[in-house]
């Protein structure tokens, strides 16, 4: 009778082995080894309109900046693809009808639509940009209940959206419907910073990008060298595989640093991984940094690391100039890139061609 027992205790091991292999297997690690590097040189296309740029943003046929300047009239200027032809600004400032004051950008919209959450007023607002103007289709207002904000905004289709919940304390990656104003799922977070530092943790130190190609998705970690790759399917969001490290770096603190430092705040030691991201249907474009958070204004980030949707790396491009935000043309194989602090009146334009 003993020996029954035993042989079902080796069974329901067996089982529960198994089952712990298989969910193992869920999520796969992927070694960051580029096969190919391809240094790029930009074209410079200097702008005449006075603006302060902050973020590069692209549609179907057109290219968005942003103007972060205090005192802007319009917020978002439009360029023609691929001349780069001034056409219009739109989105004004202000506290009247149709007008905004602090707007974060929908990704991914369809076709040439361009759309933004105003934290200001708690509107969504979607225009239809067109060659000579931008053409207000709606604008609905969800107020904000519990003191978190939407941020990384992505489009995913049928009114659902992927984007990041999020206040100092507390952000959660979730997928929403806008149309009935409900979450659908949301992604338990990879490390456990609440729990590890305490009072001393911020959402900072885990936050990430977020980008949206289609129905599958990539997650880039602004001070964590990690990059994660998952499917979105029937209101369900999954992580299928990762690049990079499996436990975050010893953080710095949220506090003054000692007398003879380098930077006045000890957080600005912390390295910064991945100042942007951007996807296609082919794949996924990390721009890496790897520089402290102190010197990132100083230096930017001079890779961008190509990834298909598997999480295989694919290529490196080597950039001869830096950039601090960009978007990519897959089918004419252009990279747009942004550099206020090097290059306050230019867009950056890298031909990727092989």
């Amino acid at each position: 009778m003993l020996s029954i027992y035993i042989n079902k205790g080796y069974i329901v091991l067996s089982l529960l082995l198994c089952l712990c292999v298989c969910s193992c297997k869920q999520e796969k690690t992927i070694e960051k080894n580029f096969a190919v590097s391809q240094k790029l040189q930009p074209s410079l296309k200097t702008l005449q309109e006075i603006i302060k740029f902050g973020n590069i943003y692209t549609t179907t046929d057109y290219l968005v900046l942003r103007d972060v300047h205090s005192n802007a009239t319009d917020f978002f200027y439009v360029y023609s693809r691929p001349n780069l032809k001034f056409l219009y600004s739109f989105g004004h400032r202000g506290n009247g009808r149709n007008e905004y004051l602090m707007p974060t950008v929908i990704k991914n919209m369809p076709s040439n639509q361009f759309a933004f959450r105003d934290h200001a007023t708690d509107n969504y607002a979607t225009f239809l940009l067109t060659d000579s103007t931008a053409i207000l289709l709606n604008e609905t207002k969800h107020p904000v209940s519990d003191g978190r904000f939407f941020w990384e905004i992505n489009y995913v289709a049928n009114q659902q959206y992927l984007l990041k919940r999020s206040n100092s304390k507390l952000s959660t990656r979730e997928l929403w419907n806008l149309d009935d104003y409900c979450s659908l799922d949301k992604l338990p977070n990879t490390f456990s910073l609440e729990k590890e530092l305490g009072d001393a943790y911020y959402t900072e130190f885990d936050d990430c990008w977020l980008s949206v190609s289609q129905t599958s998705f990539a997650v880039a970690y602004f001070f964590i060298n990690r990059l994660e790759f998952g499917k979105i399917k029937n209101g369900k969001l999954k992580l299928n595989g990762f690049v990079g490290v499996t436990d975050a770096p010893d953080f710095y603190l949220f506090e003054e640093a000692k007398p003879g430092g380098k930077y006045k705040y000890n957080v600005d030691n912390n390295v910064v991984y991945y100042e942007a991201l951007a996807s296609t249907p082919e794949g996924v474009y990390a721009l890496y940094s790897g520089v402290p958070w102190g010197d990132l204004e100083k230096k930017h980030s001079s890779i961008i690391e190509f990834y298909n949707w598997e999480g295989k790396p694919i290529k490196q491009f080597i950039l001869e100039e830096p950039l601090s935000d960009f978007v990519v043309d897959e089918n004419r194989k252009l990279i747009y890139g942004i550099n206020p602090d090097s290059h306050e009146d230019a867009i950056l334009v890298f031909n990727y061609n092989d």
